[in-house]
């Protein structure tokens, strides 16, 4: 069996599966929001008694989107960011193109804006072949790292068909790159 030895809290999105409520980015945003502060809550108060840079989000397509937020948000640093398929911006992969909307009124799910605010190693995994959200999300996305680990692009691998080994793997190394050079 592949392991990340990690523990992991995982959370829903009002509106989306399980989850009551209508679904919203507002409400995206504060589902990753109250993730993070119950992580750093001390164990004592209910919490997860993580420190801050023992937190690192990982976000698939759609999931993407919180998980950069939460690292745009954070007052303290975070262990890393880990992104497979991630979106730029809402506009940009629904239009297939890798350019950022920065300042659009009406483009929502702003990566390209929050992962200027990550301070911490991001990862990013994404398919040259993905049609759901173009490869040129990923690339963009990862050119606007301030610390961005060497990306893994998987050659021919759309959205829904990665090497889930592969992948598994490149995250199991940016998380011993990331706890080898912890301060």
């Amino acid at each position: 069996v592949n392991r990340l030895d990690a523990d992991v809290l995982a959370y829903e999105y009002p509106g989306y599966s399980i989850a009551d409520g209508a679904p919203s980015e507002k409400g995206l945003y504060a589902a990753a929001l109250a993730a993070y502060q119950w992580a750093v809550r001390p164990a004592a108060d209910g919490g997860g008694g993580a420190a801050p840079d023992q937190i690192v989000p990982f976000g698939r397509s759609l999931g993407s989107v919180p998980a950069c937020y939460m690292c745009s948000v954070a007052p303290e640093p975070l262990g890393g960011l880990l992104l497979q398929s991630p979106l730029l911006t809402g506009a940009s992969a629904m239009l297939g193109k890798g350019v950022a909307t920065v300042g659009s009124c009406i483009d929502v799910f702003k990566n390209s804006n929050y992962i200027l605010k990550a301070r911490c190693r991001v990862a990013i995994a994404h398919g040259t072949a993905d049609e759901v959200v173009g490869f040129s999300n990923g690339k963009a996305l990862h050119r606007r790292c301030a610390d961005a680990h060497e990306p893994l692009w998987c050659p021919g691998r759309g959205h829904n068909n990665m090497d889930e080994k592969a992948v598994l793997r490149y995250f199991h190394g940016v998380l011993d790159y990331v706890e080898a050079n912890q301060t």
